[in-house]
């Protein structure tokens, strides 16, 4: 084999391991979430805990720029449009109930031994979407995870909700109420001044930033 040609090959080894290098995974979902058919970004999550109702949503903000500041306005743009997906399978219910009964008819069919569960749990997931308003159902949206990917110039945000996110949050405001009640009651028998505020974060960096390609999973993203 003459010199040109082992250089060429060379070359094509290398680049091979570059893309292999630079390709980055799409951003990590469950293996058996099913996708909402008419919903694109949405899929349905099996029941977990006695929860059936769980919905992950993605979106993707761009990347116009290299600093701190333009990955968070992505990543801002990314969880705005996942959250508008979110709400928009919760507003539109006739077209929310037709892709659970495919998910659920799909899911019945693959796995027959755990049809009836699959059934019933679709059953009660359309009630709900049915019974409640879209402003309840979102209520205890959760950030799962986020992609951020150079190559692309692009963030992607999952966010999700379920039974048990909406429990928490109901209970989280519920403390809150309490605390702001109490609160007043206090202020009402004083006339101290108000306490100094705390100190806000640092200042976001503005600078060039390392374009790392990553994945980053919330602690809570397998069990909301």
């Amino acid at each position: 084999m003459n010199a040109k040609k082992l250089i060429a090959l060379a070359v094509l080894a290398y680049m091979g391991v570059a893309g292999a290098q630079d390709k980055l995974p799409t951003a990590a979902d469950q293996p058996d979430e099913q996708p909402l058919g008419g919903f694109p970004g949405c899929m349905l999550a099996p029941a977990k805990d006695g929860c059936e109702e769980r919905i992950t949503c993605k979106g993707v903000g761009k990347l116009f720029g290299n600093t701190g500041t333009d990955l968070q306005d992505a990543t801002d743009e990314a969880e705005s449009e996942a959250n508008a997906a979110l709400a928009k399978f919760y507003s539109n219910k006739v077209k929310a109930e037709q892709a659970i009964q495919s998910v659920s008819s799909s899911s019945s069919q693959s796995n027959a031994a755990g049809g009836n569960d699959v059934k019933n749990s679709a059953a009660r997931l359309i009630t709900k979407v049915r019974t409640q308003s879209s402003q309840a159902m979102l209520t205890g949206v959760q950030v799962l995870g986020r992609t951020v990917d150079w190559n692309q110039r692009a963030v992607t945000v999952k966010v999700g909700v379920s039974c048990k996110s909406q429990t928490a949050a109901a209970r989280s405001q519920a403390r809150a109420n309490a605390g702001a009640a109490a609160g007043a009651a206090g202020m009402g028998g004083g006339s101290g001044g108000a306490a100094a505020a705390p100190a806000g974060p640092a200042a976001q960096s503005v600078g060039p930033m390392n374009q790392r390609n990553f994945i980053q999973k919330n602690k809570n993203a397998d069990d909301f």
